[in-house]
């Protein structure tokens, strides 16, 4: 009892002083539309650069969509949290589509993400409305649920 006690005061303090994942570049994966490969790289403590490599599989069943973006972000921490920081973000980016032909167009991804207190994940959850712009005009809206590692 004594001991597991003792493990639970140390786990509680480690989480209190080991600073969250806010730098360096992570890689992970993305769940929803589009499914794929998701990076970011922190350009500094409130703004970063993410992507993905991923097939959107909603629109057209059985014939995935090459689904590949690019976004500049930025983070706010508005929330106090005990255990690591929960960021809001928003930013603007592009994105490229590869299928029957090639869709080009903006992103305005919005989102949260939770950057773990001990380990160098972050879990994140985001929308981002879409318009295409090439070879017409269409609104999107993509979302997606994932996790990346960070390496610094």
């Amino acid at each position: 009892m004594t001991k597991t006690l003792l493990c639970a005061i140390i786990i509680m303090l480690a989480c209190s002083v080991v600073p969250a994942q806010d730098k360096g570049f992570g890689i992970g994966v993305i769940a929803g539309d589009p499914t794929g490969i998701s990076v970011k790289q922190w350009l500094g403590p409130v703004a970063a650069l993410d992507g993905a490599a991923a097939w959107s599989l909603i629109e057209e069943p059985g014939h995935p969509i090459l689904h590949l973006h690019a976004d500049f972000l930025l983070h706010a921490y508005p929330f106090n949290v005990t255990a690591g920081k929960l960021p809001l973000y928003f930013g603007v980016g592009g994105r490229v589509r590869v299928h029957d032909n090639l869709e080009v167009g903006a992103r305005v991804p919005v989102g949260v993400a939770w950057l773990m207190p001990i380990f160098p994940l972050d879990v994140f959850f985001e929308l981002a409305p879409t318009m295409n712009v090439f070879p017409a005009t269409r609104f999107q809206l993509n979302g997606g649920i994932g996790i990346r590692y960070f390496f610094e």
